[in-house]
């Protein structure tokens, strides 16, 4: 059996208006691998670079665009848009669930032309990854704060 030990730094970002604490924990292995945990709201979300090509997670977190990042924490990115669908259907119609969906062909052919199943039906950004987007831009801004503050 192998045991390493590697250092792990942990962040508390706290007084960012609409979010809880967000504690990240940021564990560089080397040169150029690292893992990410970030808890907000009772929730966590973790992932791993083996090759990042810079010296630090943290380093190469600020090099990333927040879509890059959010797309390795956030696996499911969009979910069906039923107000959007509903506000194509007729008066007191209403679909609000997937297995609805599948119960109501003809109501979606005549709102959405017979071949809604193979161009898709309304889609919109589900609330994780709105609020993963939303906790990986902070992050940033405590990540560029802190390298801010080593260069002065």
């Amino acid at each position: 059996m192998k045991v390493e030990k590697y250092q792990t730094d942990t962040y508390s970002i706290t007084e960012v208006n609409g979010l809880d604490e967000v504690i990240v924990y940021v564990t560089n292995y080397g040169k150029a691998a690292g893992r990410i945990v970030i808890e907000c709201f009772c929730r966590s979300w973790v992932t791993y670079w083996g090759s990042m090509g810079t010296d630090s997670l943290q380093e190469f977190f600020l090099s990333c665009n927040d879509q890059y990042i959010v797309d390795r924490l956030v696996p499911k990115h969009y979910e069906t848009d039923f107000a959007a669908i509903n506000s194509r259907l007729p008066e007191f119609t209403s679909i609000n669930s997937e297995e609805e969906i599948g119960a109501n062909y003809d109501l979606l052919a005549a709102a959405f032309g017979e071949d809604w199943y193979t161009h898709g039906l309304p889609c919109k950004l589900t609330e994780e990854y709105l609020l993963v987007k939303r906790i990986v831009q902070t992050i940033r801004e405590a990540f560029k704060s802190e390298r801010e503050n080593l260069d002065e």
